[in-house]
């Protein structure tokens, strides 16, 4: 998949968030204000790029949402909580599920990553915003995207995605990878004005 080269933030480095932060579990925020409907995914990724196909429960999006509309027996991949959240059946991943429309005033979609946790196969997890329907990111205000401690609620890291993104469908955030055995969060931000999110789920090898 190819984006241009918009970034979150082109002098942020990659920082590890168990040496330099002490975090054992993180929250991915995103929140907005508008009534457009902004979906925040996570695909758990091997070494090349693709999802395991034995771990399909790490992949968390809406999809979710639409296959147990449709009906389908997801229990053997993905834990859907009393209050509708959506886990990996080894508790690294806790999503938030769909939420149609954002308000700045109380957290949207979220993601809870507890690298402890992690399926040995996973090497990295991409973290995708994207619009679902017609629209893009210049018709959302307060487009924020965050990066907190779970446990105290502290912001890490936090980006404003309104206005560099102002064309974009669809955003890279950023990936989660292993390096020498220690998760770290490393921006990307590469964006593009036609894709949508069936392009991100060819890219990481997600069947349609």
């Amino acid at each position: 998949m190819q984006f241009s080269t918009d970034k979150l933030d082109v002098t942020t480095k990659p920082f590890q968030f168990f040496t330099a932060k002490g975090v054992n579990a993180f929250r991915l925020k995103l929140n907005w204000e508008s009534a457009y409907d902004i979906d925040l995914s996570v695909f758990g990724l091997k070494g090349d790029g693709k999802i395991d196909s034995n771990l399909f429960g790490y992949v968390l999006f809406y999809f979710w949402l639409e296959q147990n509309k449709a009906g389908a027996d997801v229990s053997s991949m993905i834990r859907i909580n009393a209050d509708k959240t959506y886990e990996t059946l080894d508790g690294a991943l806790i999503h938030s599920s769909d939420i149609k429309n954002g308000s700045t005033q109380a957290e949207d979609e979220w993601v809870i990553v507890t690298p402890a946790k992690m399926a040995p196969s996973i090497e990295k997890l991409a973290v995708v915003a994207s619009i679902h329907g017609n629209g893009s990111f210049g018709g959302v205000q307060n487009t924020v995207f965050s990066i907190e401690n779970a446990q105290t609620n502290e912001i890490i890291q936090q980006y404003n995605l309104t206005k560099e993104f102002s064309t974009a469908k669809i955003i890279v955030l950023g990936e989660l990878h292993k390096n020498n055995g220690i998760w770290e969060f490393q921006p990307i931000g590469d964006a593009h004005a036609q894709a949508n999110l069936d392009a991100a789920l060819r890219a990481y090898g997600v069947p349609l």
